[in-house]
């Protein structure tokens, strides 16, 4: 039997603290009152914008109600807790910071938005995807400016100079790999698997690749970011970030994972990745590990315009069970945390509290939505 610690109870309550701290900040940094909208969510105070016509109830309207429909939802909250814990790694307070744990969470929700309306996913946290309730046109440009609005963090704060450089400077970055990630993702794998020469190892890295790119950078750049904020020298700003790179990675596996064995709750729809015949990481085990002919099947199937969805999955679903490619990526998961973890320990620069980071990472990596 598992018994809860007293250390494990604690950290409960230090994550929740960080949700809440979290909503806080979002309302900070996305008002929900129309009033002085625009003043309060432009980085700069010399907006002419008081000659226009009801110029705060519109932009209200097509940025703040379609993105709160996601964020009342209630998520976990817990990404801008990688900046919080990276930067008291550091050794410093994060108490003066608490605004930024906003910034994880509006990027978070407007990739959702994004993602939904290129997936066309019905389902988001339970309730309807925002693109259903307010339009294409109307979710799409509020998920992309919730990439953006960050921007005020930076600029409103009393940070110098070479700081607030290193801070755009992760933030560019992070943008620029998350949207290659998620071109690849959508370009999908046709023309790697038509590729004669690409064995299917190629197809495995491939997928961990747009992974890393997706979830990775992202993460390891918000740990920068804090590590930044607490003042941390270059080399533990280096470490802490290639560590939650690697976790970041292995969340979006574990993502995988899920998406065959079910979300709790209906928040999002099981196999949605397989009716869309998408190459998740189960089905490259799946095709490293099968039979020549049963893998030369799969990939002509996998690569066909005009198959039939139900049958593919059935088969994406048979080649991964017969392969045990889910236990595979779970073992994934757990060498490859292990491995991080001890990268992380005995690097040679100093570090505090690192027992928070390896309890938060962990429960991030058994995280079951």
């Amino acid at each position: 039997m598992y018994f809860i610690s007293k250390e494990e109870v604690s950290f409960d309550a230090l994550i929740e603290k960080a949700n809440q701290d979290t909503f806080c900040a979002l309302e900070k940094l996305l008002p929900r009152k129309k009033r002085n909208f625009l003043q309060n969510i432009c980085s700069t105070k010399d907006c002419a914008i008081n000659e226009c016509i009801k110029i705060d109830e519109r932009a209200y309207n097509a940025l703040s109600i379609p993105l709160w429909e996601i964020l009342k939802r209630k998520g976990k909250g817990w990404r801008g807790y990688i900046l919080q814990v990276s930067c008291e790694a550091i050794g410093n307070q994060f108490d003066e910071y608490l605004d930024w744990l906003a910034l994880p969470e509006i990027m978070h929700v407007g990739s959702l938005i994004i993602d939904d309306v290129q997936d066309s996913s019905e389902i988001r946290r339970g309730g309807k995807a925002c693109h259903l309730i307010y339009g294409t046109g109307a979710a799409i440009n509020a998920g992309t400016f919730a990439y953006f609005i960050g921007q005020k963090l930076i600029e409103n704060s009393v940070l110098e100079d070479q700081r607030k450089l290193a801070l755009y400077q992760e933030y560019m970055s992070l943008l620029l790999n998350a949207h290659i990630g998620q071109g690849l993702d959508i370009e999908g794998l046709k023309l790697v698997l038509e590729d004669s020469g690409s064995s299917t190892d190629t197809v495995f890295n491939t997928v961990m690749d747009i992974h890393k790119r997706k979830s990775g950078i992202p993460f390891g750049s918000f740990a920068r970011m804090g590590a930044i904020l607490g003042c941390g020298s270059a080399e533990q700003i280096k470490v802490l970030g290639d560590f939650f790179e690697e976790i970041g990675t292995l969340f979006q596996v574990r993502d995988d994972i899920i998406n065959i064995t079910g979300f709790d709750s209906n928040l999002k729809l099981q196999f949605e990745d397989l009716d869309h015949g998408k190459i998740t990481l189960p089905v490259a085990v799946a095709l490293r590990n099968l039979t020549k002919g049963k893998k030369e099947l799969l990939s002509h199937l996998l690569r066909s315009s005009n198959h039939d969805a139900e049958t593919l999955k059935n088969k994406l679903l048979s080649a991964i069970e017969s392969t045990n490619s889910v236990k595979y990526c779970e073992d994934l998961i757990e060498r490859s945390y292990k491995s991080a973890l001890e990268v992380l320990l005995n690097s040679r620069c100093k570090l505090v509290n690192t027992e928070k980071i390896q309890m938060f990472s962990k429960r991030m990596l058994d995280f079951h939505y």
